[in-house]
């Protein structure tokens, strides 16, 4: 468990860089999704701490239900990654606000047309050999990227892509989630040409992967997979302004 990553936790403040320019007003598609942001953060940061110790937590499995895995140290580092794509999302939201350039909505990409049969079937050719795609390694709190790495692909996505990455990064389900704030993060994928689709099809992909695994035999409950389920162990929606505290035999010394 030691190797779990160590953040400051959810309720840690910062320095906020937009006080020192009060003057000028925080653009507002930019505010939206820095809500968003600061939310998700909040999130997962106490996602970092608690996963420290699954089997005090009782809503371990409802929440590892969407990373299809029990393994918490997996979980961790796709968790810290989410965190780290959020510290790059902000930087980049802050210039952005900085210079007054807020965000516009984008169209839906054009859908390719569907290419039109020859009335005349052309002669067939040799099937091209075909090359798979070398699997990438799995991400462990060893082989994350660098900070660094991770703001040059937030900085060459679409927000509404980065965002629906840091969802699947941090797991996180319509189940889980409050309705208002689920609503926003739908909106700014669509607004800003996330992947919803993509990111709910993976999202079933890993339950369906999770049902397969032996919870009792890990001495682990079954996930809850109703959203009332989910609050009553979870004591939260994401979305909401604070957590439950850390189970008793988490706390450290006072």
């Amino acid at each position: 468990m030691d190797d779990a990553p160590r953040t400051a936790g959810p309720h840690a403040t910062q320095p906020d860089p937009w006080q020192d320019r009060r003057t000028i007003p925080m653009p507002a598609a930019i505010a939206e999704i820095f809500s968003l942001v600061q939310a998700l953060t909040a999130y997962g940061c106490y996602l970092a701490e608690i996963l420290k110790y699954p089997t005090l937590w009782r809503g371990f499995t409802t929440v590892a239900q969407f990373f299809g895995t029990t393994d918490n140290r997996a979980i961790a580092a796709r968790v810290l990654r989410g965190v780290m794509r959020l510290d790059a999302l902000h930087d980049m939201l802050l210039r952005r606000a900085q210079q007054g350039r807020d965000l516009v909505v984008l169209p839906p990409r054009p859908s390719r047309p569907r290419a039109v049969p020859a009335a005349i079937p052309a002669p067939q050719e040799a099937p091209k050999p075909k090359f798979a795609r070398p699997a990438e390694p799995p991400l462990t709190l060893l082989t994350l990227p660098s900070q660094e790495a991770i703001a040059a692909e937030v900085n060459s996505r679409s927000i509404g892509r980065t965002i629906a990455a840091i969802c699947l990064d941090l797991g996180v389900s319509p189940t889980l989630c409050e309705g208002p704030f689920w609503q926003l993060l739908f909106d700014a994928m669509q607004n800003y040409r996330g992947n919803l689709t993509s990111m709910v099809t993976e999202l079933r992909r890993r339950k369906q992967r999770f049902e397969s695994l032996d919870c009792a035999g890990q001495n682990l409950p079954w996930p809850e997979r109703t959203r009332q389920g989910a609050q009553a162990v979870l004591g939260f929606f994401i979305g909401a302004t604070s957590f439950p505290p850390m189970p008793a035999a988490t706390a450290g010394p006072s």
